[in-house]
């Protein structure tokens, strides 16, 4: 039935039961025929799969398709363990704008550094928003990734004892309007304000969200209300702190 339909350029996939069932090795003859028929979409712009067990693997041939040009892609519900193929395959979809991706992230292996010398391809991209998939994202990932996306105008990811050693890669950004830090972190108020008077025009109206703050490193109100005061006089921007309770920081090698 969907095999004429090929002249899509927004497709929705979604399993609101979030069934258990593995489409490609319950059912690889079905799987076949819907991967033969996504790649006949040669006007696919945006792509959203949620909750699919095994989307990324209906995603990864569209990536390598070299006459399919996605400028959005939204894949929600997958786990890192099982997404080698598709994160390598990100790197070759250059044409990328708009990337979401969350999912279950890996600790061992290596889960996040195959998925980060992908993301550090897309040079295009403004907008990147990861959810879980970054949980163990370091400062040194996350200033990979600022210093290799120079477009960035929205940010939104996790990580795992997050520093101010990040600050000085994200005001690089000179396009960032918005920065959601969902990552345990241990800012001081200092590094935080140095990052602020180093933004520009291109920052004007940007809103900084840390949304996990280490309760050892919280900030006093006299600091927040600074911090504050002072995004706002330099680019009328915005400030939202939140501590996060019940995790302890640990290093990780």
């Amino acid at each position: 039935m969907l095999a004429g339909c090929t002249n899509l350029t927004t497709l929705l996939l979604t399993d609101d039961t979030k069934s258990s069932v593995y489409l490609k090795t319950a059912h690889h003859d079905i799987f076949l025929e819907i991967v033969a028929w996504l790649t006949s979409c040669k006007k696919l712009r945006s792509v959203t799969v949620r909750n699919i067990r095994g989307g990324q693997d209906l995603m990864t041939p569209i990536l390598l398709a070299n006459d399919i040009h996605l400028a959005n892609l939204e894949l929600r519900g997958y786990a890192m363990a099982d997404a080698r193929d598709f994160h390598q395959a990100l790197a070759n979809h250059t044409s990328l704008q708009e990337l979401q991706l969350q999912g279950d992230s890996d600790e061992g292996g290596d889960g996040v550094a195959t998925l980060v010398e992908s993301l550090s391809q897309l040079v295009h991209l403004t907008e990147l928003r990861l959810q879980d998939i970054s949980d163990y994202f370091t400062d040194e990932v996350l200033g990979r990734l600022a210093q290799s996306l120079p477009k960035l105008e929205g940010l939104y990811t996790s990580g795992w004892g997050v520093t101010d050693a990040i600050w000085g890669d994200m005001a690089l950004l000179k396009s960032l309007h918005r920065l959601d830090i969902a990552a345990l972190s241990r800012f001081t108020a200092n590094g935080i304000l140095d990052f602020i008077i180093n933004l520009g025009a291109g920052n004007k109206g940007l809103v900084l969200a840390i949304m996990m703050a280490d309760v050892d490193c919280d900030l006093t109100e006299r600091e927040q209300m600074t911090i504050k005061d002072t995004i706002s006089a330099q680019v009328d921007g915005r400030f939202e702190f939140q501590l996060q309770r019940g995790m302890t920081f640990y290093q990780i090698d």
